[in-house]
Protein backbone atom coordinates (compact mmCIF):
# COMPACT_ATOMS: atom_id res chain seq x y z
CA UNK A 1 0.00 0.00 0.00
CA UNK A 2 1.60 3.38 -0.85
CA UNK A 3 0.49 6.30 1.12
CA UNK A 4 0.10 9.81 -1.26
CA UNK A 5 1.36 12.53 0.25
CA UNK A 6 0.47 15.74 -0.82
CA UNK A 7 2.73 18.55 -1.65
CA UNK A 8 3.27 21.49 1.13
CA UNK A 9 1.58 23.79 -1.07
CA UNK A 10 -1.92 21.34 -1.56
CA UNK A 11 -1.75 21.22 2.31
CA UNK A 12 -1.76 24.83 2.56
CA UNK A 13 -4.67 25.19 0.61
CA UNK A 14 -6.89 22.71 2.34
CA UNK A 15 -5.81 24.39 5.36
CA UNK A 16 -6.58 28.02 4.36
CA UNK A 17 -10.38 26.26 2.52
CA UNK A 18 -11.13 24.76 6.29
CA UNK A 19 -10.11 28.28 7.70
CA UNK A 20 -12.31 30.02 5.15
CA UNK A 21 -15.04 27.57 5.67
CA UNK A 22 -14.68 28.04 9.67
CA UNK A 23 -14.88 31.72 9.38
CA UNK A 24 -18.06 31.89 6.81
CA UNK A 25 -19.68 29.76 9.94
CA UNK A 26 -18.26 32.11 12.58
CA UNK A 27 -19.90 35.29 10.45
CA UNK A 28 -22.79 33.21 10.06
CA UNK A 29 -23.43 32.12 13.58
CA UNK A 30 -22.38 35.74 14.41
CA UNK A 31 -24.81 37.60 12.40
CA UNK A 32 -27.43 35.40 13.10
CA UNK A 33 -26.70 36.15 16.79
CA UNK A 34 -26.82 39.90 16.05
CA UNK A 35 -30.42 39.57 14.28
CA UNK A 36 -31.41 37.70 17.76
CA UNK A 37 -30.10 40.89 19.81
CA UNK A 38 -31.62 43.49 17.65
CA UNK A 39 -35.35 41.46 17.95
CA UNK A 40 -34.36 41.33 21.44
CA UNK A 41 -33.94 45.16 22.21
CA UNK A 42 -37.19 46.09 20.38
CA UNK A 43 -39.18 43.83 22.14
CA UNK A 44 -37.62 45.30 25.57
CA UNK A 45 -38.55 48.76 23.59
CA UNK A 46 -41.90 47.29 23.24
CA UNK A 47 -42.24 45.99 27.00
CA UNK A 48 -40.92 49.21 28.27
CA UNK A 49 -43.72 51.32 26.17
CA UNK A 50 -46.14 49.08 27.59
CA UNK A 51 -45.31 49.24 30.91
CA UNK A 52 -45.21 53.17 30.67
CA UNK A 53 -48.89 53.27 29.76
CA UNK A 54 -49.81 50.54 32.28
CA UNK A 55 -48.36 52.83 34.84
CA UNK A 56 -50.09 55.92 33.81
CA UNK A 57 -53.75 53.92 33.35
CA UNK A 58 -52.78 52.69 37.02
CA UNK A 59 -51.90 56.25 38.19
CA UNK A 60 -55.26 57.35 36.75
CA UNK A 61 -57.38 54.83 38.41
CA UNK A 62 -55.78 55.65 41.56
CA UNK A 63 -56.44 59.39 41.23
CA UNK A 64 -60.18 58.23 40.39
CA UNK A 65 -60.91 55.62 43.11
CA UNK A 66 -58.74 58.32 45.53
CA UNK A 67 -62.48 60.70 44.90
CA UNK A 68 -64.60 57.89 45.43
CA UNK A 69 -66.65 59.18 49.07
CA UNK A 70 -66.62 56.07 50.99
CA UNK A 71 -68.61 57.47 53.81
CA UNK A 72 -71.01 58.41 51.12
CA UNK A 73 -71.42 54.87 49.81
CA UNK A 74 -71.96 53.40 53.25
CA UNK A 75 -74.91 56.15 54.40
CA UNK A 76 -76.61 55.28 50.88
CA UNK A 77 -76.24 51.43 51.29
CA UNK A 78 -77.79 52.29 54.78
CA UNK A 79 -80.76 54.19 53.17
CA UNK A 80 -81.57 51.97 50.92
CA UNK A 81 -81.17 49.36 53.38
CA UNK A 82 -83.89 50.50 55.49
CA UNK A 83 -86.19 51.39 52.44
CA UNK A 84 -85.90 47.65 51.17
CA UNK A 85 -86.17 46.17 54.90
CA UNK A 86 -90.01 46.35 54.85
CA UNK A 87 -90.32 45.17 51.46
CA UNK A 88 -88.36 41.91 53.11
CA UNK A 89 -91.11 40.89 55.05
Amino acid sequence: MTVLELPQEHKKQYQFRRLRRSVRKMEAALSNQKESIETFRENIDLLGDEMASLRSSLVKLDRNLGKIKLNKLRDSSLELAKIMEPLAV
